[in-house]
């Protein structure tokens, strides 16, 4: 674009004209040219922020281009209250928005809210419509200035408990304490006590009553030590140890060690097989003998001492080793050979004839001689059971009868029918008689020194009549 040759003479107007067309000029340059410059010019024109200038020395060429990604908001030269970042928004709001650009607001009404969390250090209070009191707030803050209410905003306690006991040293009040620690000098006076009422009173560390410190010389008392042992510590002549049972003493152990006054226990442990024996002051020693060895064998024991007992085990004796100085020690049973009980036992036998008789609707007669009753008693000793032997001599009576005879028992008490047998028709023997024999075994329930008597009774027959034996007959009873 070569430059216009003005003449000097131009006027003011003329001259404006000219530089407006010189501006349009400029704005119409384009810049994407190409054109043909020398390496000075190319020296001369360089790129900066937003223009890129590339000069080709070859083709004598210079080509600037726009790069609008150089271009930020820092970039912006800053003006007043202009502000085109984040940064310098939030920036700019922070320094505005401070307690008292809150104050200023005025805001009478933060609009609904589920709560307000009100938060000091590490404390943390929330006010929430159910929570929140406004008649508390309302009349709290009708007194107006509170610091000059005259109460306490804040206190330190300067008083101990030796005040307050100073001041009255009884109540009749429930004192409850988390923990309890005494140094009791001095006891109280008169007869008062000092009790402990609770459910469990615990002891964590050792417990002593007394002066118990170490239990040596006088250093009396009881201590209790937390792992459960209990050591008693008491004079020579007085102390000791008292078990009662609703005030009667039942067991003691004196201020000597005797249990009960009596004997006093050893205080050493004696040799294997040694057992504790009195020496007769009161004082139990460890002593050997006092008993008998007892062996149990089915042969002869290779040893023994005067006093030993042998159970012969395959004959069930029971032996003592014995020597009486005049004859060398042997064995001698201890139990001399058991004798079996003799049983017991009874007979009758008959002096005349012996007969009963039966009518019919009756009960019977019992057989009997001159002498009475043709009966039998035995005394019961260890037995249980009686053997009943019956024997009859030749059986008379009507012909073409028959029926049966009963045995009956009598125990002093009571009159029992034990057993029932046949009694023959007299004429069916070749003869016309025959003998009648009976035996009988009865568990008769009585006890040892009872007596248990037998008896025949003729319970019935065919028709009236009777029996009798005139031979000899006898009746013999014996326990089994």
């Amino acid at each position: 674009m070569p430059l216009r040759n003005v003449p000097i003479t131009y006027t003011l107007d003329q001259q404006r004209q000219e530089i407006n067309a010189l501006a349009s000029d400029v704005n119409d340059i384009d810049v994407n040219f190409s054109e043909r410059v020398d390496d000075r010019v190319g020296a001369l024109l360089l790129g900066g922020t937003g223009i890129a200038s590339t000069y080709d020395d070859a083709g004598g060429t210079i080509t600037l281009a726009l790069a609008f990604n150089e271009f930020s908001t820092s970039a912006i030269l800053e003006g007043t209250n202009l502000y085109y970042t984040t940064a310098r928004a939030n920036a700019a709001i922070d320094a505005r928005v401070n307690q008292n650009f809150v104050n200023n607001l005025n805001i009478t009404n933060l609009g609904p809210q589920d709560s307000i969390t009100l938060s000091l250090g590490q404390t943390t209070k929330e006010i929430t419509p159910l929570n929140y009191n406004n008649v508390s707030w309302d009349t709290a803050y009708g007194w107006g200035d509170h610091n000059a209410a005259g109460y306490l905003t804040s206190y330190t306690e300067t008083s101990t408990f030796d005040d307050v006991t100073d001041r009255n040293s009884t109540t009749t009040n429930t004192v409850t304490v988390g923990a309890l620690k005494t140094n009791i000098i001095q006891s109280k006076v008169s007869s008062d006590n000092l009790g402990i009422t609770a459910a469990r009173t615990i002891f964590t560390n050792d417990v002593r009553i007394g002066t118990y410190s170490t239990g040596l010389s006088n250093d009396f008392g009881i201590n209790f030590e937390k792992t459960g042992a209990v050591t008693i510590n008491h004079a020579t002549n007085a102390g000791g140890l008292v078990l009662r049972a609703s005030g009667t003493e039942t067991f003691s152990i004196d201020s000597e060690g005797k249990f009960n006054g009596v004997l006093k226990f050893v205080t050493s442990d004696g040799d294997a097989g040694q057992s504790l024996q009195t020496d007769g002051n009161g004082q139990l020693v460890w002593g050997s003998g006092g008993g008998a060895n007892v062996n149990i064998s089915d042969g002869l024991p290779t040893s023994a001492n005067t006093g030993d007992l042998w159970w012969e085990s395959d004959t069930g004796r029971l032996k003592v080793y014995y020597a009486n100085g005049a004859n060398p020690a042997a064995w001698v049973d201890a139990s001399p050979p058991l004798q079996a009980d003799v049983p017991n036992n009874g007979s009758r036998t008959n002096v005349s004839d012996v007969d009963a008789s039966w009518v019919s609707g009756s009960t019977g007669d019992v057989f009997s001689d001159t002498n009475g009753t043709f009966s039998v008693g035995v005394e019961v000793s260890s037995f249980s059971k009686m053997k009943v032997s019956v024997v009859f001599g030749k059986v008379e009576g009507s012909n073409g009868t028959y029926g049966t005879i009963a045995l009956e028992r009598n125990d002093g008490s009571t009159l029992s029918e034990i057993a029932t047998f046949a009694l023959k028709d007299p004429g069916n023997s070749a003869s016309g008689y025959e003998p009648l024999s009976l035996q009988y075994v009865d568990t008769h329930g009585a006890s040892a020194g009872d007596i248990v008597t037998y008896q025949l009774r003729l319970k019935e027959l065919n028709a009236s009549g009777n029996r009798s034996m005139s031979e000899t007959c006898q009746i013999f009873v014996e326990e089994v």
